[in-house]
């Protein structure tokens, strides 16, 4: 592609974040308590989930010069990094550290401008992470240590405050029972045609608003099928 058109597909993309941002930001304008809550879900609902075009621009802003110019990208970035901040999304936090990770090995050396910026993103985080409510921050560490077992299928599940404290196990769980211990054969080989919504086995959960008593779609974007 030849420059002039790589540019204007950064913009268009950062365009579309900005729009986004902007609806967040607004948001929180109108219900600053969010700020002070004591879960993420609360700020989450209002502020967005997993919005990757945040991400992709945040990077773009963050990287590419020339995009706009300086002072408008400066301002881009502190919106579009800020309310991708506040998603509060391990997901996405994880796939930037994956990004900055691959960048700074592309770099193949330190120089002084690669650490200043660094050390600009690690300023920025330590503020961002200290002018948040304890509450907050302490249920987001939590979600963090959890995240390295939340996947196991090993418990048992016997109460509702055992399935919504570890949901993305309790899908594994529910997945090995109804497909390969209650599938025959081809179920387990081929799956179960055009789908199959997987039992919640007489529970009722609230996700993001919305009851369930079965579920079609899991975390990993998989269909219950």
């Amino acid at each position: 592609m030849k420059c002039k058109d790589e540019y204007t597909f950064f913009r268009t993309v950062c365009f579309a974040a900005t729009v986004l941002a902007l609806i967040y930001a607004v948001n929180l304008l109108q219900n600053p308590t969010l700020l002070t809550s004591d879960t993420v879900i609360g700020i989450r609902q209002d502020v967005g989930k997993e919005q990757f075009i945040l991400l992709v621009a945040t990077v773009f802003l963050a990287t590419k010069k020339h995009i706009f110019s300086p002072k408008v990208q400066l301002i881009l970035l502190g919106l579009i990094g800020g309310i991708f901040a506040l998603q509060f999304s391990r997901t996405a936090y994880g796939t930037l550290a994956i990004i900055a990770l691959v960048l700074f090995i592309q770099a193949g050396k330190l120089t002084v401008s690669l650490v200043k910026k660094i050390g600009l993103i690690l300023f920025a985080v330590v503020i961002f992470w200290n002018i948040l409510p304890n509450n907050l921050t302490t249920d987001f560490m939590m979600r963090i240590m959890r995240s390295l077992t939340e996947v196991s299928a090993d418990e048992t599940f016997k109460t509702l405050q055992d399935i919504q404290s570890n949901w993305r196990g309790y899908e594994n769980y529910i997945v090995m029972k109804e497909v390969f211990e209650e599938g025959n054969f081809l179920n387990t080989l081929m799956g179960y045609g055009f789908g199959k919504k997987a039992s919640l086995f007489g529970y009722v959960v609230n996700l993001g608003g919305n009851d369930f008593s079965n579920i079609s779609t899991f975390h990993n974007t998989r269909i219950a099928s």
